[in-house]
């Protein structure tokens, strides 16, 4: 059985090395993320160990161990359930290893062991929180013992809790056809995951709001723990290092998780390959089109309405041009409710829309709608180039959809104009500027596609890799948003700044048009 799970991680770690292209090393990789994620848990500690003080007068101090332990069970749990989902039932190469000479618990071991892997570097956060917390409550060392018996037990479960659930739900169910909605739903679900993580300690006097916040969550947390029942023997444990207790806690979190595995063990054998019934098949809706239905449209209107529910329809389209759009604005937004609206009067006006240019730049730069018009068309090209229809028509369509899609960010644009509780002469002044900035970084994204498109791919995610154009569109809004921002500063005039970024963004969109017509048959005839 070793041998044999030996053989797939194997095989498994190889396939994610990409022929024919440099990649760094995964290891190197790995420990780069690690780095990273040691960072953010600096952060942790350093609230950790203000907060202790605070909590220690109330004698609740051990709240922050049941914090530590829920945030390190509830990161793992979300994406080890997304890992589950994504490299169990929605991979790819799942045919493959169903038709292996393998038992079903050798191949869900050796997804699970990769899966742990990558999980125990997410697991890194609660690290330096725990030791923060032994510093500051001068605990005996076999505390740091117990610190790295939870660190191995944390991610065990969530991620065995997580299977379990996913096979059971797929095996009764029918999901496995709804692959793509999943993949969707779940990757919302984690991004959403990842920014309330980001706000989790911003601002000031973070010691006393850190305190504030796990005494006011007192009961979900020990909620959390409940269901995580993991959390509470070791939060036990840590508080009793040294005494019967806490060595009795651990151990039952040991028994737990071998009681676990083998219910893993039983669950592959019994369920796994039945939950993957129907794998191979994509759910559809049929309906029976009648001839008084079919209408002629023109062929513009129906070649934007074709870019649209290409990227609305596939998941990584879907997340790369829409739900990464919303990314960096909604986590100003939400910065911006946590710290209170602001009342700003008529004199600041030229700030707010000196700086739109900016704010609206950066923001678009985490979607991809326009960066990507062209090279998402990927082998399909070949018949957008040959069909009666003009490369000029089929620019304008691209243009459109790209705009109406990248247009949804006008939508948190407008919230936090009335977040902000603007005067209504600045919002419509603004709300121009958003437009005229929306429309020039959606046809700079389309021409540098243009200039540099990459139609060879083979799946969806091979043609986000590498894609350094979103970067390219930050460096522009960057310089461009600065130099209408500095110009807004050195006025503190609104209809003089207005009247400067409008010109300024007309023109701009002017030139970057005539560029892009002659470029676009150029392009097509080089392809």
């Amino acid at each position: 059985m070793m041998r044999n799970i030996r053989l797939l991680l194997r095989y498994s770690f190889k396939g994610q090395r990409t022929k024919g292209k440099f990649q760094m090393p995964t290891p190197v990789r790995s420990l780069i993320f690690a780095i990273v994620i040691l960072c953010l848990s600096g952060g942790v500690a350093g609230a950790v160990a203000s907060a202790y003080g605070i909590l220690e007068k109330l004698g609740k101090q051990e709240l922050l161990l049941y914090f530590i332990l829920a945030l390190g069970s509830g990161i793992t749990f979300v994406i080890g359930l997304f890992s589950v989902l994504n490299n169990f039932f929605l991979a790819e190469d799942n045919e493959i290893y169903i038709s292996l000479p393998f038992r079903a618990s050798e191949i869900v071991i050796s997804k699970l062991i990769r899966i742990l892997i990558y999980l125990y570097i997410y697991s890194l956060i609660i690290v330096l929180p725990l030791i923060a917390y032994g510093t500051v409550s001068n605990s005996n060392p076999i505390y740091y013992i117990f610190v790295a018996l939870a660190y191995i037990f944390n991610p065990i479960i969530p991620m065995i809790i997580g299977f379990i659930i996913s096979t059971i739900l797929m095996s009764i169910s029918n999901l496995s056809k709804h692959k793509d909605v999943i993949k969707v739903i779940f990757s919302i679900l984690l991004i959403v995951f990842i920014i309330l993580i980001n706000l989790l300690f911003q601002g000031n006097r973070i010691g006393i709001r850190t305190a504030n916040a796990i005494v006011g969550k007192e009961s979900l947390l020990k909620l959390i723990s409940s269901i995580f029942i993991n959390n509470k023997l070791e939060v036990m444990a840590l508080s009793n290092p040294g005494s019967s207790t806490g060595y009795i806690n651990m151990g039952i979190v040991l028994l737990i998780v071998i009681i676990l595995f083998a219910l893993l063990y039983f669950v592959s054998e019994k369920l796994y390959l039945k939950s993957l019934k129907g794998f191979g098949d994509i759910s559809s809706n049929k309906e029976k089109v009648k001839v008084a239905k079919v209408k002629s449209s023109s062929v513009l209107k129906a070649l934007v309405i074709k870019e649209i529910k290409i990227i609305f329809r596939n998941p990584t389209f879907f997340l790369n041009c829409v739900v990464m759009l919303f990314y960096i604005p909604v986590l100003y937004m939400i910065i911006l409710f946590s710290n209170g609206a602001n009342d700003l009067n008529w004199s600041l006006g030229y700030l707010i829309i000196g700086g739109t240019p900016l704010v609206i730049g950066v923001g678009m730069s985490s979607g991809s709608a326009g960066s990507t018009a062209l090279s998402r068309e990927g082998n399909n090209f070949i018949v957008s180039k040959y069909i009666p229809v003009s490369y000029k028509t089929q620019l304008l369509a691209k243009i459109i959809s790209a705009f109406t899609i990248n247009s949804l960010i006008l939508i948190i644009g407008i919230g936090l104009l009335a977040i902000e509780k603007v005067r209504l002469e600045i919002f419509i002044l603004s709300l121009i500027i958003q437009i005229l900035t929306c429309f020039l970084i959606t046809v700079i994204g389309i021409l540098c596609d243009y200039i540099s498109p990459k139609i060879i791919w083979q799946t969806e995610k091979n043609l986000y890799k590498g894609n350094f154009k979103s970067l390219g569109n930050i460096i522009i809004s960057v310089i461009f948003g600065g130099i209408l921002l500095g110009f807004a500063l050195l006025t503190k005039s609104i209809f003089l700044t207005f009247i400067v970024n409008f010109l300024l963004l007309v023109i701009s969109i002017i030139i970057v048009l005539f560029i892009l017509n002659k470029k676009v048959v150029k392009t097509y005839n080089l392809l």
